[in-house]
């Protein structure tokens, strides 16, 4: 079963929930990340030396 829940924030690409699996990353403002957007994220803030986001 596959159910719509919405885009991703960066690309737009569809978030869904996919037989009870959440296929991507949910943001403290209730917006979705998918898995590919959110580790490009997670990418740059290293770079930056920012990790203060990445939960331990």
């Amino acid at each position: 079963m596959r159910e719509y829940l919405g885009q991703c924030k960066i690309c737009g690409k569809e978030i869904c929930c996919e037989n009870g699996f959440f296929n991507g990353v949910l943001l403290p403002e209730h917006d979705y990340l998918c898995f590919k957007c959110d580790q490009n994220k997670q990418q740059a803030l290293e770079k930056r030396g920012d990790d203060s986001s990445v939960s331990q």
